[in-house]
């Protein structure tokens, strides 16, 4: 038999304090659950010096915004993607049938997602501009600009920092 609670203002205050911290960490927590990364939760920090191999986020680009959502990249409740830097303005990255960061071989280029579905590719070969960076991880199942190219510093919402991975 339960006993009816006597005093509730402790779940009270422990659901206010609650409601509080999600609202003062608002797009300040990244939750991944893709395997680009570890899943898990990260911190969103401003972007002061982007390096490569940092882990950044950013919104996803218009450009294949709907794939995403549709082929269940990411849930549609998603709006950032959270990749590795693999090159920053300044190095050279080439695409020829795998990528290549400075002329040395970085990972497999997928031309069909794991269902057999044709991948959008990003050929390029050329030296990224100050303000470039190339996100990529080094597995190749991964969504990143092999897909839909560099993308510009200023895009980033910031760096990631993990709070809890698995």
């Amino acid at each position: 038999m339960r006993r009816p609670l006597r005093n509730p203002l402790p779940i009270f205050l422990a659901v206010a304090l609650c409601a509080l911290l999600v609202e003062a960490f608002k797009g300040r927590v990244l939750w991944n659950v893709t395997t680009s990364i570890p899943r898990g939760a990260y911190w969103i920090a401003r972007a002061e010096r982007v390096e490569r191999g940092q882990l950044v986020t950013l919104p996803i680009p218009d450009s294949v915004q709907l794939l995403v959502y549709e082929r269940g990249y990411a849930p549609r409740s998603f709006r950032l993607l959270a990749k590795p830097v693999a090159a920053v303005g300044g190095d050279h990255v080439c695409i020829r049938g795998e990528l290549f960061i400075n002329g040395q071989p970085f990972a497999a280029v997928r031309h069909t997602d794991l269902d057999g579905r044709p991948m959008p590719r990003h050929d390029i070969c050329r030296t990224l501009q100050q303000g470039e960076l190339f996100l990529a991880t080094g597995h190749a199942n991964s969504f990143d600009s092999r897909n839909f190219g560099p993308v510009a510093l200023d895009s980033l919402r910031g760096t990631l920092r993990p709070l809890l991975t698995f």
